[in-house]
């Protein structure tokens, strides 16, 4: 065996071999022959004991190198997991990205739509300026020009600039005043004719009043187009700052993701290169170790092929005992049978003695059985006798109780018969006392009386206690 020493690395190196000497069966034999048997098993014995203890202390040191083998094969498997869940991760992330990306993509080409529509609606208002422009310069100078007559020659044309709230509360006020003027020009000539004049100022007046309609619809319709421009202005603005607020937390959350993953990686990639490098180190120790256990099992192979040639040694020498203990068994054999012939000539005669005395016992349990069986016959007889009066003063004891029951009601018989006695007495004597208080007889013949009738009221209790007694 090698002697055993651990590195820095936590690595085993042998220093030097054991010396290993084989001997031959001639040489064991001529030890054996040398020393005494029982010196020679003790020896050999303690020597395979100390062998034995060596041996499974270099087997607990290779599965302790197993054990921390499998914990760094555990460790890798491990990483390996992690390494791949990381992955998944990164996948996932990236999707995430892309999906962000394209959802940039879809806020970019809305913006671009909102731009557009902006611009149309421009277009759209420039249309409508120019619209609204045009029709001003048509309209603008507008003469009022009324046919003169002799009353309405203090009427003066008004003329306006542009169209507007008061030019057309103007043209209102002036409808009026032409009606009213119709009116007075039909009451003072009802005759005459409506002049040419007349009928144009009526056509001008209807053009103006259209004209006056369609500007107001046009001012209205531009009052509208400006408030949609401003929500849609203020609605481009809000989507534009909220766009911009999404991309700025989208690249700030695509930074951090990316620093993280850059950690991670980094991460996975040292403990990588740590695994690698236990795993040289086990690699490693799994050589030694291998080149350990061969050594290991090639001595421990020579040893027991010395121990089964001792074995072998040991086993003829012992059926040579073996075959002397036989020969000594049947010595001994022998002698025991002739002792045992002659006990038994000595048991036999302790046999006869032994049946003698069982058959003196035999006839005594004989004679013993007639008397206790003529005991138990006198017994079953008295135990009738004591049954039958049992039974007899079972009868007794309930024709009592029936007598005495029948005494009980004459007793409450006779009771009754006392009571309406002593309450007739009691009448007799309330009466005989109203007789003797109407004579003014004495006090002390009345007690004398009540005591002779007390007298005989216990004297006829004491008479039937008395019977009662004879009675039972």
């Amino acid at each position: 065996m090698a002697s055993e020493k651990i590195d820095a690395d936590g690595l085993l190196t042998f220093t030097g071999a054991r010396p290993y000497s084989s001997k031959s069966i001639g040489e064991i034999e001529y030890a054996n022959a040398k020393t005494d048997d029982t010196d020679k098993n003790g020896t050999l014995l303690e020597y395979y004991r100390q062998r034995c203890t060596q041996f499974h202390h270099e087997r607990e040191t290779f599965m302790q190198h197993i054990a921390r083998i499998e914990i760094s094969k555990e460790q890798s498997h491990r990483l390996k997991w992690t390494l791949r869940a990381r992955d998944k991760e990164i996948e996932r992330l990236e999707k995430s990205l892309t999906s962000l990306e394209q959802d940039l993509y879809k806020q970019k080409s809305h913006i671009q739509v909102i731009q557009t529509e902006n611009e149309i609606l421009r277009s759209q208002e420039k249309v409508d300026r120019d619209k609204i422009e045009r029709l001003l310069t048509i309209s603008e100078p507008i003469l009022d020009e009324s046919p003169k007559t002799v009353d309405d020659a203090a009427m003066i044309p008004q003329i306006y600039a542009y169209p507007s709230t008061m030019y057309i509360g103007s043209v209102a006020a002036r409808t009026k005043t032409t009606n009213q003027k119709r009116k007075a020009i039909s009451d003072k000539s009802t005759n005459q004719t409506i002049s040419d004049v007349h009928r144009k100022s009526i056509a001008d007046t209807k053009t103006q009043s259209q004209d006056s309609l369609k500007i107001e619809n046009l001012t209205q319709e531009l009052a509208l187009a400006q408030k949609k421009m401003n929500i849609v202005k203020e609605d481009y603005a809000m989507r534009e700052k909220n766009a911009e607020e999404r991309i700025q937390m989208l690249t700030a959350q695509l930074s951090m993701i990316r620093n993280k993953q850059t950690q991670k990686c980094d991460e996975a990639i040292q403990r990588n290169r740590q695994l690698e490098k236990e795993l040289d180190k086990t690699n490693r120790i799994l050589h030694q170790t291998t080149a350990e256990y061969l050594v290991l099992r090639h001595n421990s192979q020579e040893n027991e092929r010395l121990v089964l040639e001792e074995l072998s040694s040991l086993q003829e020498r012992y059926r040579l005992l073996e075959h002397q203990e036989n020969e000594l068994s049947s010595l001994t054999s022998r002698k025991e049978s002739i002792h045992d012939r002659d006990k038994e000539k000595i048991q036999q005669k302790q046999l006869q003695t032994r049946e003698r005395e069982i058959s003196g016992l035999k006839d005594q349990i004989g004679s013993m059985q007639d008397t206790y069986r003529q005991r138990t016959e006198d017994l079953q007889a008295r135990l009738r006798s004591l049954r039958n009066r049992y039974r007899s003063l079972e009868t007794r004891r309930r024709m009592e109780m029936e007598g005495f029951g029948r005494d009980v009601a004459t007793l409450r018989r006779h009771l009754h018969k006392l009571e309406v006695l002593f309450y007739e007495q009691h009448l007799e004597s309330r009466d005989t006392k109203t007789l003797q208080i109407a004579e003014t007889v004495n006090a002390n013949e009345l007690n004398e009386a009540i005591r002779n009738l007390r007298q005989k009221f216990a004297d006829l209790a004491t008479d039937l206690v008395n019977e009662t007694n004879s009675s039972m």
